[in-house]
């Protein structure tokens, strides 16, 4: 009798394996992981470091590094012990200034793609490559229901546990540890259990309660924003935990944002204050701000003020009317507002707008318009006016629809300054301005992430 080729069991396919020995690419600004190349074949990893030889065999997971032949002389060891599993930090095994050296290459490679001659200043680094996260967002898992706290699997629902993530802030996680003690006293669950490895659905809901917490830190003035996501309206424990997470050290207020579907946005739900203040002081630099939890801020408040120079030193000294597309709580012009007469500024998060307006009306700020909209729906109301000297735009990663930079190119404002970490959409929207009659006349940028491959990039147009 022929012998039987055994069956394959339904949950581990068949997959061909495949192994290279190849060398570790240099990355693009924005890039997801890094590519090994060994000849014509090329594979994705989540870590490394350019310059490694190293041996790739793929996975059900995804192809991992099965041994490190030679490795890079800019090769460390890195502080986390989950840098390939976890979906955070690819280029932690990598010399800091290696990093900014890297990036720094990158960023002068566009610039020549994008056909510009602009001299391109040092890349502003952080003082602490780690520690430097004053925001941070942890998802929930657990197996029978026990809670655990940490980050998606890079392209995956599966949850790496992390709360000792080394990039966040230590006042971030001395309040998450407390949390965590509050949260397990009153026995609250998980609205999920962990994904198997290499399942990239969402794990099956289960009959827990919460989704995320997200904490915010200000490093100068100690005040700690402090946000929970529920599946109800209905705290486990009630007021008790409320008022016991309220108490914990630095705390200003704590909040539910509601959500009754879990999602890959926890806090996009309506949110509303369980106890303490409404809003959280932020301090950078000279500015002192008041911020609600759906508020955006950047994730480090060093690169924060070095961001605010960068964009105040590309602006002119004085000049009459900016227009801040896309302004947040309006922090970059407020940040520079020594440079202008007057500002119009549009935002289309209603929590955002407000945040702005009760700044504005307390500090007694004349000159300040502040609009509440979409950008692609009132822009032309906006730019039509009166002409605009600066034109700010400062859109979410994945950047402004095309119709954005078509009206400005309509309206052809003296200057035209882009602000974004989102890599592919800032080189889009620069091609754009480029075919519409525009140059490029300066450049800056602040490595926010370290240890990513994103870059917080500025580059301000005039037109030819």
């Amino acid at each position: 009798m022929k012998n039987k080729r055994p069956r394959q069991s339904p949950r581990e396919p068949a997959r061909e394996q495949h192994v290279i020995e190849g060398e570790i690419l240099p990355f693009d600004l924005g890039q997801d992981g890094l590519t090994v190349r060994a000849g014509s074949h090329r594979m994705e990893l989540p870590s490394g470091v350019p310059g490694d030889r190293v041996r790739v065999r793929s996975t059900m997971r995804g192809p991992v590094v099965d041994r490190l032949l030679e490795p890079s002389p800019l090769r460390v060891i890195p502080a986390c012990p989950l840098l390939d599993s976890c979906g955070g930090c690819s280029l932690q095994a990598m010399s800091y200034p290696g990093q900014v050296a890297a990036k720094t290459e990158a960023l002068r490679r566009t610039l020549v793609d994008l056909g510009s001659t602009v001299e391109l200043p040092d890349v502003d680094r952080l003082t602490r490559a780690y520690g430097y996260r004053t925001k941070l967002l942890m998802a929930t898992g657990g197996h029978t229901g026990a809670l655990r706290l940490g980050f998606y699997r890079r392209g995956s629902m599966a949850l790496v546990p992390a709360e000792g993530c080394p990039v966040q802030h230590s006042a971030s996680l001395a309040t998450l540890a407390s949390v965590r003690q509050v949260l397990d006293a009153y026995n609250v669950s998980p609205t999920a259990s962990e994904a198997r490895p290499g399942d990239r659905r969402p794990p099956p809901r289960d009959e827990g309660w919460l989704h995320a917490v997200g904490i915010r830190v200000d490093p100068r003035g100690g005040e700690v924003e402090l946000t929970l996501s529920g599946a109800t309206d209905r705290l486990p424990g009630g007021k008790a935990m409320a008022l016991q997470l309220g108490c914990l050290p630095g705390v200003s207020g704590v909040h539910l944002s509601v959500n009754p579907q879990r999602t890959s946005y926890p806090m996009e739900g309506q949110t509303r204050v369980l106890t303490g203040r409404p809003h959280t002081a932020f301090n950078l630099d000279r500015l002192r701000v008041l911020l609600s939890p759906g508020t955006f801020f950047q994730t480090s408040a060093e690169g924060s003020e070095l961001l605010l120079k960068r964009v105040a030193g590309l602006m002119p000294e004085r000049f009459e009317l900016l227009v801040d597309l896309y302004a947040g709580a309006g922090l970059l012009a407020l940040g520079t507002r020594e440079r202008f007469q007057r500002v119009v500024t549009l935002e289309a998060n209603r929590v955002a707008v407000e945040d702005l307006r009760r700044y504005v009306k307390h500090a007694q700020l004349s000159g300040f318009t502040v609009l509440e909209g979409r950008v692609e729906q009132r822009i032309d109301e906006v730019l039509g006016r009166e002409p605009a000297d600066v034109v700010l735009l400062d859109p979410p990663r994945r950047g402004c629809v095309p119709t954005v930079t078509e009206a400005v190119l309509r309206h052809q404002p003296k200057i035209v300054m882009l602000v974004s970490c989102g890599f592919e959409a800032l080189v889009a929207q620069a091609r754009q301005l480029l075919d519409g009659g525009y140059h490029i006349t300066g450049v800056a940028a602040v490595d926010m992430f370290p240890h990513t491959s994103q870059l917080e990039v500025v580059l301000r147009f005039a037109l030819a």
